[in-house]
């Protein structure tokens, strides 16, 4: 079957439709760990897990012989970020220091819930190490390159940290992949690669088994081709697999749009992309209205003036490696980061604590049923070899990250979904986004936003959202 790109409507895009009409799932798994294996994705998975991912196949193909599948994700191939425990693998987070601990002796209750929900394990993909960078450059175990760039000189970066679980999908490797977002873990490398990332509320899924980074904002999340098809799996992993609800007309979906920098400092293409899908929305009947949102303003405040908890919390979590033999294997970048936050630590982290529930409660109640939507991130992902600089990769790292990490702090559910292209063809993301617990609205609302910027026919729009790859061919 031809791995070129086709418009498929029904959940899971091309797999999906496979599955449907009969295809084994021991040849879509088989399609999906050659796809892994292809030279444009290799560095995309740390590690494969081929034994497993064809007994769980030809597992899924019995119950389907017997007309006992488990639902949707019956079959389907799905790969894990490497901050996700899967047994029998070791879980690196990115990070070589890593490699002298044992196998993970039992899977993350995330991997569990899909298993059961039938779903295949491929393997774990790659991350920026310790998930500790929004660019996505691994330098020990490689860089996945982002499928929306150009030739050797022109390789752009995937974003990250959830940088493999992107490029694994938006390559056609696999139809969806589970991450970390902490910062904009998901977000930024969806919105660079071009496909949907969904971040959950923390409290959302049991986070035993994933390595930590920052434990009061550490979430799991989901990128896909379509907010439908990370629906499905949001669903699966907490134990709510059922159909899809429907999404609400778009006169029922109410949007703030921020005033102030989240809109005013972007990129000119991205400001353009992201003021056409706008205006799309609005035409379709979506009511937006833009004005200043008190709580997203006083945070950033509080960000640029005691830092970030994040920054803070990694400066703990990562004590031991980093005072230990192992440091200088880190990653200069990520090591120096992770030791500037304890200053945070010592200085400003309890602040940032003491005043995150009043911040959270002002936001709910200025919202009141709108959500709020701005650019996923303020650029297209940069040229890697423009990051060899150490001052230019902080600075792009903290720009990357400025956004998201603002609602990431408030605990806000996101969904980046695309929304147009700059002149040479980069993505740029809509990042739809909602108080702490609002994660069936946002959801719901980012499905409705899909399909109208994708139907509406307004040039910097994405056309076909529903597009995803096909089972791919075997070597």
């Amino acid at each position: 079957m031809s791995d070129r790109p086709v418009a498929v409507a029904g959940p899971l895009g091309a797999v999906g439709a496979a599955l449907a009409h009969g295809r084994s799932p021991v040849e879509i798994c088989e399609g999906a760990l050659a796809r892994a294996r292809r030279p444009e994705i290799r560095d995309a998975f740390i590690a494969l897990t081929p034994r497993r991912a064809r007994s769980e196949a030809a597992a899924s193909a019995t119950r389907r012989a017997d007309g006992a599948a488990r639902g949707t994700l019956d079959g389907v191939p799905v790969a894990w970020k490497d901050n996700i425990d899967v047994a029998g693998v070791t879980t690196t987070a990115g990070s070589r220091t890593r490699l002298v601990l044992p196998l993970a002796d039992a899977d993350a209750p995330v991997v569990r819930a899909l298993r059961e929900a039938g779903a295949t394990c491929i393997g774990k993909t790659n991350l920026s190490e310790y998930a500790f960078s929004g660019l996505g450059v691994n330098r020990a175990f490689g860089t996945p390159l982002n499928p929306h760039g150009g030739p050797a000189d022109d390789a752009r970066i995937p974003g990250g940290s959830s940088s493999g679980a992107a490029v694994a999908v938006a390559g056609g490797a696999v139809p969806v992949a589970v991450g970390t977002d902490t910062s904009g873990s998901v977000r930024v490398p969806a919105s660079f690669c071009g496909v949907v990332g969904y971040s959950s509320t923390v409290a959302r899924y049991d986070r035993s088994g994933v390595v930590p980074l920052s434990p009061t904002l550490d979430g799991i999340g989901v990128i896909a081709h379509t907010v439908r098809d990370a629906t499905i799996v949001a669903d699966a992993m907490d134990g709510r697999a059922r159909p899809v609800r429907r999404a609400p007309a778009p006169h029922d979906v109410r949007i703030v749009v921020p005033e102030g920098e989240l809109t005013d400092e972007v990129d000119d293409a991205v400001g353009a992309a992201f003021a056409i899908a706008i205006d799309a929305l609005a035409d379709a009947g979506v009511l937006v209205v833009r004005r200043t949102v008190a709580a997203l303003s006083t945070t950033q405040r509080e960000l640029d003036e005691h830092g970030t908890i994040v920054a803070a919390e990694a400066a703990r979590t990562l004590a031991d490696v980093l005072d230990g033999p192992a440091a200088a294997d880190i990653d200069a970048h990520v090591r120096r980061r992770a030791l500037q936050g304890r200053a945070v630590l010592a200085d400003g982290y309890e602040h940032l604590l003491a005043g995150r529930p009043a911040l959270q409660a002002e936001l709910a109640h200025d919202l009141r049923g709108w959500l709020v939507a701005y650019p996923t991130v303020r650029m297209t992902a940069p040229k890697a070899a423009d990051l060899d600089d150490d001052a230019t990769y902080v600075a792009v790292n903290a720009r990357v990250l400025r956004s998201t990490m603002l609602a990431s702090h408030l605990d806000m559910p996101g969904v980046s979904v695309p929304c147009g292209t700059d002149k040479a063809g980069l993505p740029v993301g809509l990042l739809l986004s909602g108080p702490a617990g609002d994660d069936d609205r946002v959801l719901g609302a980012a499905r409705t936003i899909e399909h109208v910027l994708a139907t509406s026919g307004r040039d910097g729009c994405p056309q076909q959202q529903a597009t995803t790859r096909g089972e791919g061919e075997e070597r």
